[in-house]
């Protein structure tokens, strides 16, 4: 999948995690001692195999986690994707009617105060 080939592919795994297409599964204790010994050694982790880089718990300082595919089809992801940028689409549509009514109606304030 997107095995350490640099900072975009990062950024696209994190991206993909954000959209929810990508889904993250927790290592097991045992599987993140075996994991924390590798990065003690120098070692590099199995493909696959990344280090949680939220750290909230103090009580497990190092944590590692694996992806697993969201479950949805091509299509349904294509149709997710659409459904998202119509919805973005929509935010930018009533952000673009706000700034225009505040405008029309500053010009129309700023014709009207200096005659009274």
């Amino acid at each position: 999948m997107l095995e350490h080939k640099g900072p975009i592919y990062s950024e696209l795994r994190r991206m993909r995690l954000k959209a929810e297409l990508l889904v993250k599964r927790p290592c097991s204790p045992e599987e993140n001692e075996a994991y924390r010994t590798l990065t003690e050694g120098n070692e590099p982790l199995p493909e696959g195999v990344y280090r949680n880089e939220e750290v909230w718990d103090l009580r497990q300082p190092d944590s590692f986690y694996t992806l697993e595919d969201g479950g949805l089809t091509e299509g349904e992801k294509q149709e997710y994707i659409l459904l998202a940028q119509l919805d973005q689409l929509r935010v930018i549509k009533g952000c673009v009617i706000f700034f225009t009514v505040l405008t029309v109606l500053s010009l129309v304030l700023a014709l009207v105060l200096p005659a009274l």
